[in-house]
């Protein structure tokens, strides 16, 4: 099967990696997942970029999830390649972060969700110290179809309905250019020498929605996001149908996986459905 191709073809995707000297699972270029509970069903995937793949160096981006009774936590957290240590700090932060959300759900109900996304924010920052950043999207989908989405940095979160995307955060300003983000870990100015970590404030952008059935939530690490924004004829359809359709893990990591000229960064995917019944 040939790699998915969204508008002009990027002439780095179908090159041979170099071999690394050691490979192992941990390090894999491709991850996926998929499985279902009684109210919830999840797809993930994950895919190292060509910039990545073609010096034989793995995927900077991390997916985690943690189910509760009445709530699941889910973030998606890429790490920033120019610092040395990220990759292990967003698989930390991750972790972190949705252990801490549903931990905070059982102790002070799923009916607090600003509670849960407060205690998860808090863990990831402390998480996050140490060495090495990350962005971090983090959703909460409570049973009832609440969703609430946090994030610090530029990946971000969609709503799908009805055929359509819909973004839950402000698409960055087209006239901005660079590649500087926010990141974690976030630190106060009393205490930036020492690097602890902010404990209180709200530090992220927040926003919410409530899904109905078919309505899929997507956290995207901005590999997949701007061409997503760059892409409404091409890359935002095939995203939009292929996750609608309800895909097999290997079928969504094959197209996360697309040729798109220019498109090199590392990608992600994570998504959550409600179940029916």
């Amino acid at each position: 099967m040939g790699r998915l191709v969204l508008g002009l073809p990027s002439t780095a995707s179908d090159s041979e990696p170099k071999l690394a000297h050691l490979g192992e699972a941990s390090c894999a270029a491709v991850r996926a997942d998929g499985a279902s509970a009684g109210w919830v069903t999840v797809r993930a995937a994950s895919v190292a970029g060509v910039r990545h793949r073609l010096a034989g160096q793995h995927c900077d981006d991390f997916y985690a999830w943690s189910l509760g009774e009445d709530l699941i936590a889910l973030a998606v957290a890429d790490g920033l390649g120019s610092i040395p240590g990220s990759s292990q700090t967003a698989a930390r932060v991750s972790r972190a972060a949705v252990t801490a959300a549903t931990g905070a759900a059982v102790a002070g109900g799923a009916g607090e969700p600003a509670v849960a996304m407060r205690a998860a924010f808090s863990a990831a920052n402390a998480a996050a110290a140490g060495g090495g950043a990350t962005t971090l999207v983090l959703a909460l989908v409570s049973r009832d179809g609440r969703v609430e989405v946090g994030r610090v940095g530029d990946s971000t979160a969609f709503i799908l309905r009805g055929g359509e995307a819909s973004e839950m955060f402000p698409a960055p300003a087209d006239d901005i250019v660079g590649t500087e983000t926010l990141a974690l870990p976030v630190v106060d100015d009393a205490s930036a020498g020492g690097g602890a970590a902010l404990q209180e404030a709200d530090f992220w952008e927040a926003s919410g929605d409530a899904l109905g059935v078919g309505d899929v939530v997507v956290l995207a690490s901005d590999g997949v996001a701007d061409p997503w924004r760059d892409g409404p004829q091409t890359v935002g359809p095939a995203m939009t149908g292929l996750v609608t359709g309800f895909p097999s893990p290997l079928d969504l990591a094959a197209a996360v996986d697309f040729s798109r000229q220019g498109c090199h960064d590392d990608r992600t995917l994570l998504c959550v459905w409600l179940s029916p019944g």
